[in-house]
């Protein structure tokens, strides 16, 4: 018989943790991936990094589910295929949880923005700065528009429009998240349907826990090769530490705020292009030769981290 993998995602969203309990799922957590890891990598002592139990996630997701003209919040039970409605989500940052309420009764008070509405992406940064993407079953025009920047005056948030093969802007299509490491700031965009670290307190100890088990800021002699490395999370805090930094990226959107991003920081020893992992190790071997790579002389990274 088959044994169920002890990382198996939870079968509805927590909505109601017991914060009470979280030292000890986390202790838990620590000793189940001891023993996944257990004579592959020696002994090798965890170091565990906690969260806050609560309002620690910045984008989230939730169906639109309409009842009359009353709207609700929804998760959809992936077992059952019924709605699970909520007024608010603890797992989710302040900021979220106060659009939720004020944009709840804005919804049931404007037809024109309720009407239709199938989902929302909500995605907020650490200085409260939010994006509202909302995603309708009907045709977007002028009305709409005019209606949504009102909407997004009143709540004081960026809003994306989305419906069938339209895309409307009200605002900007993205908030600026930012880390500071030794006094120097790092931007990074983030924005609807691409990743990015949902938590920004364990994104900070990542960075923080990478930066130390590199070196010094200069200390490598070396260069970087980065796969996949999206909107430049780990790359632009990494560029102090390396000579160079080849990064690549298949999605057009993130290699344009990441490199958006690093002119912003006045980080010029990183190049972004667009390649997969295999097209960049046909690259770096030299059994293959791209036009986007135009311009790019691999010869001279010393790729050896």
């Amino acid at each position: 018989e088959k044994k169920a993998s002890s990382f198996a995602r939870p079968r509805t969203p927590v909505l109601n943790p017991d914060v009470s309990k979280y030292e000890e799922e986390l202790a838990d957590k620590a000793q189940r991936v001891r023993e996944l890891l257990a004579g592959r990598i020696g002994d090798v002592e965890l170091q565990v990094f906690a969260s806050p139990p609560l309002h620690y996630r910045m984008r989230c997701e939730f169906r639109m589910w309409h009842v009359g003209d009353d709207i609700e919040y929804a998760f959809m039970d992936p077992e059952t295929k019924k709605p699970i409605f909520l007024d608010q989500y603890v797992l989710a940052c302040e900021r979220i949880n106060l659009l939720m309420r004020e944009l709840k009764e804005y919804l049931k008070a404007d037809e024109m923005a309720r009407k239709k509405l199938y989902q929302i992406e909500i995605v907020a940064n650490t200085e409260d700065e939010i994006l509202l993407c909302m995603v309708y079953k009907k045709p977007l025009g002028e009305e709409w528009v005019e209606c949504a920047e009102k909407m997004s005056e009143k709540l004081r948030c960026h809003i994306i429009g989305r419906s069938k093969k339209k895309k409307h802007v009200i605002g900007a299509d993205h908030v600026v998240q930012r880390y500071e490491f030794d006094g120097k700031s790092y931007p990074q965009w983030q924005t609807e349907n691409h990743f990015s670290q949902s938590n920004a307190h364990i994104c900070k100890q990542m960075l923080t826990w990478a930066r130390e088990q590199l070196g010094k800021d200069g200390a490598r002699d070396d260069d970087l090769l980065e796969l996949y490395c999206g909107n430049g999370n780990f790359t632009l805090p990494l560029s102090v530490i390396f000579r160079k930094i080849l990064a690549t990226e298949i999605d057009k959107f993130s290699v344009q705020a990441a490199n958006i991003c690093a002119k912003e920081a006045q980080v010029n020893n990183v190049v972004i292009v667009p390649l997969s992992a295999e097209e960049a190790t046909e690259a770096v071997r030299g059994s293959r030769a791209f036009q986007r790579l135009q311009g790019v002389d691999i010869d001279s990274y010393n790729l050896r981290s």
